[in-house]
C-alpha cells in the first residue's frame, strides 16, 4: 500500500480520497481510525473552552474530560 499525507481543513476532500484519517492538533494525536469514527467523535462529545483571567492547574468538572491546558486556556469534553 502507499501512504498520502494530506493536510486539509475540507472534510469533503478527506471522504473523498481517505479510508483511514488521523487528526492532530496542536501536535497532540486526538483521532486515529476511519471516516465513521471521525463522525461519531464529532456528534458523541461536546467542547467547552474555558478562558480564565489566569494559568490554573486543570479544573476538575463531574462528566466532563480535560482535553488540552494551554496557559490560561483549558479545553473540557463533555459526552
Amino acid at each position: 500500500g502507499t501512504t498520502v499525507l494530506l493536510t486539509t481543513h475540507d472534510l469533503t476532500d478527506i471522504e473523498q480520497v481517505c479510508t483511514r484519517v488521523m487528526v492532530i492538533d496542536h501536535g497532540r494525536l486526538v483521532h486515529d481510525g476511519d471516516l465513521a469514527g471521525l463522525h461519531a467523535l464529532g456528534e458523541s462529545e461536546r467542547m467547552l473552552v474555558l478562558d480564565l483571567e489566569r494559568e490554573l492547574p486543570a479544573v476538575s468538572v463531574p462528566g466532563a474530560r480535560t482535553v488540552r491546558v494551554e496557559g490560561p486556556r483549558q479545553w473540557l469534553a463533555f459526552p
